[in-house]
């Protein structure tokens, strides 16, 4: 059966490289992008996405369920990452991903990708991609967020949860390895 793995943390945490990196080294897992997704769904770019108002962003969020669906339903593979974000910052506030709209992902499992403040600020700041450009002490209150919600979704979807800090030689093999062999 194939099994969905979601991937929580904050823009500029590591997600995208962590999955990657987890995909190129196993050929029976797939890479998705929730925030790439909703992009095709709504035919607009993540940046003005991201910058709309609490509830059409709360409402899109609901969108992603039935899409995701189609997407996973064709191709042969064993394990799909889903790289989400548990909190989106507005611009104006950090908007929470409701639990009801994690639940239409899906999800087999939690992980919530932490690291420090300062190394997402040098990632955020150096990548190429629109990035929220945050104070560290602002950045590091919302990675506490974004792992609360990643916690209370487990805990309300009744999924396991793996919690890892993104430090330069990160891996998600171990995480992934111990998620498979609690749920089969």
């Amino acid at each position: 059966m194939k099994k969905r793995i979601m991937v929580f943390g904050v823009s500029g945490i590591g997600k995208t490289t962590a999955c990657k990196a987890y995909v190129s080294k196993n050929p029976m897992a797939i890479y998705l992008s929730m925030g790439t997704l909703m992009q095709e769904i709504k035919q607009d770019t993540g940046e003005r996405l991201r910058l709309r108002g609490v509830d059409k962003i709360k409402a899109d969020q609901h969108l992603l369920g039935e899409v995701l669906d189609k997407k996973l339903s064709v191709g042969s593979f064993e394990v799909a990452l889903l790289d989400a974000h548990s909190v989106i910052d507005n611009g104006h506030e950090l908007v929470t991903v409701p639990v009801e709209a994690v639940a239409l992902l899906q999800p087999n499992a939690i992980i919530s990708l932490t690291a420090s403040a300062s190394d997402v600020l040098a990632r955020r700041t150096g990548d190429t991609r629109v990035r929220p450009l945050r104070k560290v002490e602002d950045i590091e209150k919302q990675i506490k967020e974004s792992n609360h919600m990643a916690k209370s979704y487990s805990e309300r979807l009744s999924l396991p949860f793996e919690e890892a800090s993104v430090t330069e030689s990160f891996d998600l093999t171990p995480l992934i390895k111990k998620i498979l062999s609690r749920i089969g």
